[in-house]
């Protein structure tokens, strides 16, 4: 939303500058990229990225597998529905 008075948007106007924030996003990249490199040269490093990776892939099959077990909504929503009807057929006969 856009002040009426100038003054006080250039008041209100703080944050970052987009040139600022995209520079040293792309120096926190490089720091990453040559962290990475660093890590997979050594052999050990990179016996510690398979465990994590295979470890975070584990994970995620549970989670998936967990998923379809579970029942879904709309199984659950018949259910209250038939329970609903049930019960106002209930009440009518009382």
């Amino acid at each position: 939303m856009l002040n009426i008075n100038p003054k006080r948007q250039d008041e209100n106007k703080k944050g970052f500058n987009p040139v600022v924030a995209g520079m040293a996003g792309a120096v926190a990249g490089a720091g990453v990229a040559v962290a990475a490199t660093m890590t997979l040269k050594n052999p050990e490093g990179r016996k510690k990225v398979r465990k994590v990776l295979s470890n975070v892939r584990d994970q995620a099959m549970d989670y998936v597998s967990n998923m379809r077990s579970q029942p879904k909504v709309s199984n659950g929503v018949s259910k209250v529905k038939k329970v609903m009807r049930d019960a106002k057929q209930i009440k009518k006969k009382i």
